[in-house]
């Protein structure tokens, strides 16, 4: 994970603890960490992983996934049901509050 800016965590919640002490290591100062969803308390599971490091990254966490969606075969197709028009969530910048914010996804369609 060298000269990684971004983490999203699109997995279900009850595996993300998990995945934040695997990733531990590799994660540094000034990284951006999304849970998409986070799932209640995201935030603090993220201390718990990251400890120092996570003073000094920013972390996003949504109440839901963007899309309803299914796979058929994992990594090859994903069939789109919905798509959320607004996402609501909080961010806590490096240092910083925790800040509530709401986003609007957009959806390209080709």
């Amino acid at each position: 994970m060298k000269d990684v800016d971004i983490v999203v965590f699109m997995l279900p919640t009850s595996a993300n603890e998990d995945f934040l002490h695997v990733l531990r290591p590799y994660i540094k100062p000034g990284v951006l960490i999304v849970g998409l969803p986070g799932g209640p308390g995201f935030e603090f599971q993220v201390h718990e992983a990251l400890r120092d490091v996570m003073q000094q990254c920013t972390i996003m966490n949504f109440e839901s996934s963007p899309w309803i969606c299914c796979s058929s075969e994992s990594g090859v197709d994903c069939e789109v049901f919905a798509t959320e028009e607004i996402l609501l969530g909080t961010i806590k910048v490096s240092n910083a509050l925790l800040i509530t914010i709401s986003f609007f996804v957009v959806t390209i369609t080709m």
